[in-house]
């Protein structure tokens, strides 16, 4: 399991905006994923590689329903 923590501070009213995220990593191909995807009715997929590393063996990938 990954747990992220990601904190947005405001300069304009001094408050913080938390976002807390825990899940599961495993190795998808792209076509595993536009599959799964398209049958969790996703229909605007796009894919790239990965954020931060852009190696092969990362995706980014947006869906939209």
């Amino acid at each position: 399991m990954v747990e992220e923590r990601h904190e947005l501070d405001s300069d304009r009213d001094e408050t913080s905006e938390v976002s807390e995220f825990l899940f599961e990593m495993r190795p998808w191909t792209r076509d595993e994923m536009h599959r799964r995807l398209t049958r969790a009715g996703y229909g605007r997929i796009e894919m790239r590689d990965g954020a931060g590393r852009r190696t092969p063996d990362r995706l980014l990938v947006t869906a939209r329903a």
